[in-house]
Formats: C-alpha cells, structure tokens, sequence
C-alpha cells in the first residue's frame, strides 16, 4: 500500500473511493468482538490470542479505576515514575481525576 501510495497515487486514490463506496453502501459486516470482562479473564482472553484461532477482536474490558460513585478529585501515586505508574496516572485522569502526582 505504501508503495502504491507513493508510486502511483492515481490508481490509489481510485482504489480507497472503491473502498469507501463499498463501506459506505454497508457491503461489508463489522468483525466479530469477543469481550472478555475483568481481569480474572485475562488468562483466558490471552489464551484465545495464543491460539490464534479468532477472528476479529479480543478485548479485555477492566472496571473503571474511580468507580463511579467516587468524588474525581486529587490522587497520589507514590513510586508512580516507571511504565505502570505513568499508566496509571494516565487512565486516572482519562477517568475524570482532575490532578494527580507520580
């Protein structure tokens, strides 16, 4: 595709509008989404990809952080500069955490 975009983006151009009409006319269904809930699932979700025999997505959905009925206010997370912490910061305020310190 990178290669037909730069050397002839003509013909590219032709394809991705034959794409897009067909989308569009709903020619095509959405790929299946097996949903795996809460992270007791997650061995399960991870053994269905090591098996390769899925077809479309698998997606682990985790419960929200806050919960819902918790006050988004201010949060510390000590030891929160490597990889996990600054994950966490980010998923508390993507959640509605108004500031938070790592």
């Amino acid at each position: 595709m990178d290669t037909m975009c730069s050397q002839e983006p003509e013909r590219f151009g032709q394809l991705m509008a034959g794409l897009a009409e067909r989308m569009c006319k709903g020619d095509w269904k959405p790929l299946e989404c097996q949903v795996f809930e809460g992270l007791a699932k997650c061995t399960e979700a991870l053994t269905v990809l090591r098996k390769a025999q899925q077809i479309g997505k698998v997606v682990l959905e985790l419960p929200l952080l806050l919960g819902s009925d918790r006050d988004h206010g201010c949060y510390v997370i000590t030891g929160g500069l490597g990889a996990l912490g600054q994950k966490v910061c980010q998923a508390l305020l993507e959640e509605g955490a108004q500031e938070s310190w790592c």
